[in-house]
């Protein structure tokens, strides 16, 4: 059990530890988008992306909990630390959105670049951006 618990925790903190320095960084450098960028529509986003990664990332969770109890493995506690740490980072990036009072949008990058990819570049080092929404 104390394996399993430390697997999980190092895991889920290890993970924040390295992102939330990455994204604090960029939400210091907010500005408004380009006028050339194509903008998604806000209620087309969370069906873009938190829609299709909240359902695998809870399946990865149940996935390694299950391992983990059913096998006695503490393996699938760092699946589920992992997933974890992802889904309690969303959910501090939409309470930063909430606190700067719109929509915090960055140029979308693929999953993988390639090393010969021209925009390998612009994708790792790609800016936030501030959308305040006007009524």
């Amino acid at each position: 059990m104390g394996t399993t618990l430390i697997l999980f925790v190092t895991t889920f903190w290890g993970l924040l530890k390295v992102r939330r320095p990455w994204y604090e960084t960029r939400l210091e450098r907010l500005s408004p988008p380009p006028p050339t960028a194509e903008m998604v529509a806000g209620d087309k986003t969370f069906d873009l992306f938190s829609r299709s990664l909240t359902k695998p990332l809870l399946l990865v969770l149940l996935i390694g909990l299950t391992a983990s109890y059913a096998t006695g493995i503490p393996v699938g506690m760092f699946l589920a630390g992992m997933a974890a740490a992802m889904l309690w980072q969303s959910r501090w990036l939409a309470a930063e959105e909430k606190q700067l009072g719109g929509r915090v949008v960055c140029l979308h990058t693929p999953v993988r670049v390639a090393a010969d990819d021209p925009n390998g570049t612009a994708y790792r080092q790609s800016r936030f951006w501030i959308v305040r929404e006007t009524s």
